[in-house]
């Protein structure tokens, strides 16, 4: 999970998740990128089962 986290975060040229006292929380960028998400993924799996 490391590995593709930091893969992630070189794509997009942002942290996408920062540690808090209380955990982690999302970037601006990782918050546009949940929300773009699941339309992406509803995308591509109607493509594939089309």
């Amino acid at each position: 999970m490391s590995r593709t986290l930091a893969r992630l975060r070189d794509i997009f040229k942002d942290d996408l998740l920062v540690r808090t006292a209380t955990g982690v929380t999302l970037t601006t960028c990782g918050e546009q990128l949940l929300q773009k998400l699941p339309p992406a993924l509803a995308m591509i799996r109607e493509i594939l089962t089309g």
